[in-house]
């Protein structure tokens, strides 16, 4: 919730989206979600079951393979510009969550926490602001998550 906040409250351009497309709120979150790198690190490394080769690159039975989501939610292929955030872009899953067998059971409530938080966050502090630049917001360096340690906020 921190990461998307900050976004809103540094980006001009989806903050207003959120305030004048509230119906449109859930596709905002997912395109936020996309965008957000929200861990420093790129996953849980996995271990191959067979032999397969993916561009040109074999990699064996045993061998370890670690997924980025990060890389993936920034895919050229997949997303027209991906390293902008692009309010009214056409929902198209991201790992943000994971994929398949590995994709979080508590989406619902995932989505349902900022949607909520987002929506009320607009109704009550229609002038919210941050209070600080931007570049003053210290940033959790001790874990592999990314998030501000705090938010100061003004309205």
């Amino acid at each position: 919730m921190s990461n998307i906040a900050y976004l809103l409250l540094t980006r001009p351009e989806p903050a207003e989206y959120a305030r004048e497309h509230r119906k449109d709120l859930t596709d905002l979150l997912h395109e936020l979600l996309r965008y957000i790198p929200f861990r420093k690190g790129v996953g849980i490394p996995r271990v191959a079951l067979e032999d397969v080769e993916m561009d040109g690159v074999v990699i064996r039975r045993g061998d370890f393979v670690r997924v980025s989501y990060l890389a993936a939610n920034r895919d050229p292929e997949r997303y027209p510009d991906p390293h902008e955030i692009l309010p009214g872009r056409p929902v198209a899953p991201h790992m943000t969550f994971g994929w398949g067998g590995h994709r979080c059971v508590a989406v619902p409530l995932a989505m349902a926490e900022p949607e909520v938080a987002v929506d009320r966050l607009l109704d009550r502090f229609p002038t919210l602001r941050l209070a600080v630049r931007p570049e003053e917001v210290r940033w959790d360096t001790e874990t592999i998550r990314r998030f501000p340690l705090e938010l100061p906020v003004a309205w």
